[in-house]
């Protein structure tokens, strides 16, 4: 299912850019989004943001850039948006991973 990104800010987010990135350092930011409510919410990779020079070359492990919750409107599995009963399109809100190099 392909995610759509709306136009809502991050509610949260993991700097891993300016700070290198330890799993201490993951495991402490990830408590503080727990501590706001976000421990259920599913993590997903926004794989258009996910690149990499070397990746026709093989590269397949890229470090992760950011990291943010957001809200994003989901697709049906005919390529469609998802729609609900009511009418409104169907979103989901997780921790969204993405990598630019």
């Amino acid at each position: 299912m392909r995610l759509k990104p709306q136009a809502t800010p991050a509610v949260a987010c993991i700097d891993l850019v300016s700070t290198r990135m330890t799993i201490i350092k993951l495991k402490n930011e990830l408590e503080k989004l727990i501590a706001k409510g976000h421990g259920r919410k599913l993590v997903c990779v926004d794989k258009s943001k996910v690149t990499h020079p070397l990746e026709s070359d093989g590269v397949c492990i890229i470090p992760a850039t950011a990291a943010a919750i957001q809200t994003h409107e989901m697709q049906d599995d005919d390529g469609g948006w998802k729609v609900l009963s009511d009418g409104r399109t169907a979103t989901r809100t997780a921790l969204v991973i993405t990598a630019e190099c």
